[in-house]
Order: structure tokens, then sequence, then C-alpha cells
């Protein structure tokens, strides 16, 4: 057996017919001992030597006398033969044997008590089939554990099947060397093997549970450099995760614990996210590694169904569509509550997850958001070709209020068949018209000017970029375009990636925010700037293209 060390006989019955162990005996005592397997006697071995090539106390069989038994079949009896008694006394004096395992199935250590259920200790009991060391019953003479104490010898295929066919669970105990016997209920309390999990199971499909923890632990802030509580999830399968997803439970916690949260827009995102937040600097912690080193102030252990809360996010996924008979997904359409972002007013916008917009709502969606107070209306631009829908603000007409979240209000459920249910981005308007020189089509580049708020400050702004011919965006200005911009009132600064700023709080406005000012309110476009790209190209620095 794996790990084995070199067994020596370390057990044998003296002559009052008890079970001793040579690390306990007194050689000066004379006493007569016998092999507990065999019954032949044996004599005591043991020196107040010490060193490098001194055997441990221990017991050998008398010289010339013929015996059929091994070192490990001794250990093997001896060990169940002890645990038998131990067992049996705290059964009769009604005291528990606790132990703990590493669960098999969720590795989880569980603890518990291997008598709490059981009535009545037998030593090697006839079950027909196998033969256990230790078999424990309950009230009604019921197997319950069967104890197996493993040298060399595993328990065979066919017992372990009874065990399983009949209930009864396996309690195995591997030995690895005679000092085993030294610590018998230490050694016993851990088993090897014990297939048993104590994970709770889901209430509705009865599958097992997966933990999350909640840490609340102080740290220094990165910002002033004082002592703040921060908390963080983990969850047993999926890992770290920061406080955006916790429950009401779970926030609950987490503040009680002295832990400052803050919802902060993401421009970059488009989305609200809770965050940890210094009360001393008001600076948010956006990605949290836990120092070990520092105090851990409170944990929060919750479980879940894996299952039941996908179904519960994901209702319709995997439910075919009656049209077509394909398969369905689920999307989630959500009303917010937020300030117009160029009037401050209070307004309610409706929007879609993974940013979904009204243009690619159905009717019913556009329904539902209208129905929770959403201003969906239907909007003409020029910079479209089709009419679109979009959030408006009642107060002031903008329409440029999407992907800025908010304050949510109420959340619904719909089945969504790709096949069944395309939409189609707003498609851009793209007049063409024939070179002179050379034939071929022109393509335009549009100027335009929004008005807008700021996304830092929410200050009133006017924003100029170009529509490409591609149909992108993009703010690749030239000396023309600069200063008719400038008669609007756009700020520009000596920056390629971020050419214009904020009048009211100097905040660069980069390419990356472009996709939200495309809605905004459109207060002047060119459209007569055609051009030929080949003409072009070829008298780049002799052109008389317009603009």
């Amino acid at each position: 057996m794996k790990g084995l060390n070199n067994i020596l006989y370390v057990s044998a019955i003296d002559d009052e017919g008890n079970l001793c162990f040579a690390f306990n005996e007194d050689k000066t005592q004379k006493k007569k001992y016998v092999c507990p397997n065999c019954g032949v006697p044996m004599t005591l071995k043991k020196s107040d030597k010490v060193g490098k090539y001194t055997k441990r106390p221990h017991f050998a069989h008398k010289v010339n006398e013929e015996h059929d038994c091994c070192p490990e079949t001794v250990l093997h009896s001896a060990f169940k033969t002890e645990l038998y008694r131990l067992l049996k006394e705290r059964l009769e004096k009604q005291l528990p044997f606790e132990f703990e395992w590493k669960c098999q199935s969720c590795k989880d250590i569980h603890t518990g008590n291997l008598l709490k259920v059981v009535k009545n200790v037998y030593l090697e009991k006839d079950l027909g089939d196998c033969r256990p060391d230790i078999l424990l019953t309950d009230t009604n003479d019921k197997p319950v554990f069967a104890v197996e104490v493993v040298v060399t010898h595993k328990p065979e295929e066919k017992t372990l099947h009874y065990y399983k066919d009949n209930k009864i669970w396996l309690y195995q105990i591997d030995l690895y060397s005679d000092e085993d016997l030294k610590n018998i209920e230490n050694i016993a309390n851990k088993p090897t093997n014990f297939d048993v999990c104590l994970r709770p199971k889901c209430v509705n499909c009865e599958k097992k549970l997966t933990r999350r923890t909640i840490y609340v632990n102080e740290e220094k802030c990165a910002i002033c450099n004082k002592t703040i509580n921060v908390t963080m999830g983990q969850d047993e399968r999926k890992g770290l995760f920061p406080p955006d997803i916790f429950n009401e439970d779970e926030i609950n916690f987490a503040t009680e614990h002295n832990v400052h949260l803050q919802v902060f827009h993401l421009v970059d995102l488009n989305t609200l996210a809770l965050f940890n937040v210094c009360p001393h600097c008001n600076n948010y912690v956006k990605d949290l590694y836990f120092d070990t080193k520092m105090p851990l102030i409170g944990k929060k252990d919750s479980y879940y169904c894996e299952y039941c809360e996908y179904l519960k996010n994901h209702p319709f996924d995997n439910q075919k569509c009656d049209k077509c008979g394909g398969n369905l997904t689920t999307r989630t359409i959500n009303v917010y509550y937020k300030l117009c972002n160029k009037c401050n007013a209070p307004i309610k916008i409706a929007e879609g997850d993974y940013g979904i917009r009204p243009y690619q709502f159905t009717k019913e969606q556009i329904d539902y958001s209208i129905q929770n107070g959403a201003n969906i209306q239907k909007i003409q631009s020029s910079i479209y070709e089709e009419p679109f829908y979009a959030n408006v603000c009642p107060n002031c007409g903008d329409f440029g209020n999407d992907g800025n979240g908010g304050q949510l209000l109420t959340s619904k459920y719909f089945p969504h068949c790709k096949n069944c249910e395309r939409y189609n981005e707003p498609r851009y308007n793209n007049p063409t018209e024939v070179c002179n020189v050379c034939g071929r089509k022109k393509v335009k580049r549009t100027l335009y000017i929004v008005e807008t708020c700021c996304y830092q400050c929410k200050s009133p702004l006017k924003v100029a970029f170009i529509k490409e011919p591609n149909g992108d965006f993009s703010f690749r200005l030239n000396q023309w375009h600069k200063s008719k911009a400038e008669s609007f009132g756009v700020v520009f600064q000596n920056n390629e990636d971020s050419p214009m700023v904020c009048p009211s709080c100097n905040a660069s406005i980069s390419r990356f925010h472009v996709t939200d000012y495309i809605t905004c309110k459109e207060i002047w476009h060119d459209d007569s700037t055609f051009y030929c790209p080949t003409c072009y190209r070829q008298n780049k620095y002799k052109t008389s293209i317009n603009h």
C-alpha cells in the first residue's frame, strides 16, 4: 500500500488478556505476551538506547516458534480492536465521536458525530456477503456505518456494491505505520474515504447549492492612504466578484460593517456600477485585490442554486419559437429614472440588457416601456434614412439620453427569437454624385454639429464630428470643419485623439464618446461636401475639392 513504512509488531496480548502496546510496556515487569493474531508467545523488545540504528519498541515472536501472521495483519487487528473498544465506551457513556472529512463532491470540510444515530457497535459482524471490521447500527439494528480499517487490502468491489445497495455508509481508515496506534482517535476521526456531502440542496430542483462569500477587510486608500473598510465577494466556482453584483442582503452586510458603497456612471461602458468608496477622499476603488495581511473585519457565507438562478435571469432560453421553431433567448427591458443630460429634468428612459436601444425593441417591448413612464417617440434625423425610436425628454425634446443608465425602476423579461425578430441598425443617409474627371462615384464626408451636455460636469456642450463614407463617425476634421464648428461654439484643443474640450470643466472629448452624441439634438450639418477618393489621392497636394 502506498506510503507504508517499515511496520513492526507493536501490539500483543498480555497475561491478563488485555491488548497492550510496546511503547507503553515496562520491560522490568516481566509480563508474558502472546500474538493477538496467531496466539504464539512473544517477547518485548525495548531498549533505553536511542540512535540511528536503534529499533523502536516492539514485540517479536519467540525463536523457533512457528507463526502464521505478519506485522501488517497485527496492526490491522490491533487498530480495529482498540477503535471498537473506544466507540463502544463512547456509546455507553453517551459521548459523541466527532470527525471531519473533505467532501469528494463539493470539496468542503464537513464535520459530524459518528455516533449521533448509532445504538449498537459490532466487531466483525457477518452480513452474509461481507464482514465489516466494525459495524454501527441504529435503534432498529439497521446497519448505518461500516468501518473498514485498511493496511494493505482495500474493500473488494462486491463489498462496496453491497454497502451502496443497502445504503450503508463506508467509513474507511487507511493506516501507513505502526506509529498510528499511538493516535488511534486522531487517525480515526479523519477518515480517508467517507463519501457523504452535507451541502444543502435547492428546494426547487434538488441540485446542490453553490457557496458565495462576502468579505469585509481593512485596506489603505490609494489616494489619501487612510484606512478604510472595503468589501469583495468570492464565488467558489466563478472566483472574485465586485459589489456591483451583490444582492440586497450582501449590500446590507457590507454597510453594517462600515463599508461605503456608491453608484458610479462608467462612461466607457455606458452603465452604472456599485463601487467601494473612500469616505475621506471620495475615491472609488475600481479594481480590488485583498491583501491577506490586512485585518478581516467580517465574513458572510450564503448559498444559491446556479441552475435556478440562471432560469430566473434567462427564463426563455432554450425554449422554441412558435413561428419558426428556432431557439429563443431572453431579453430584459429595464426602465430607469434619471435626469436629462441637457435640461436636467427628471425623466424615465427604457433600455435593454447589453445596451439594447429602443430602435431595437419589439412593439410589445415599446408598449411595456411607455406604460411604465418612458417617453419613446419616433425620430426623423438627417443622419439616418428612416425614422427610428428613441427615448425623448418630454421637457426639452433631447434624445441623447440613451446608454447612461440611472436608478432602476422596473424590469421585465421577454422572449426573443433572433430569426423572427431581426432588427436593423438605422441606415445612414449617403447620397452620391459622379466625378467629372474619372466618372466614378463621389463619396461624401458630412460635418455634423450637435447640442448635448458634458459627460463629466453635465454642462451644455456642442460637439462636431464627421460622418465618413463608410458610415462610421470620426473626429478627422480639416481647417474648414473646425472654423465652421467654432462659429457654433465648439471648443478645440491641439490633440488629434481628443480634439475638443468642454468649455465649462475642460474635460476632453475623444472619439470614444462620439457614439453617445450622434443621436443628440442636431443644430447644423453640411451635406454638400462630395469628393472623389481616386482623384483626391492623385491630387492630394494640389486638390481644389471643396472644404
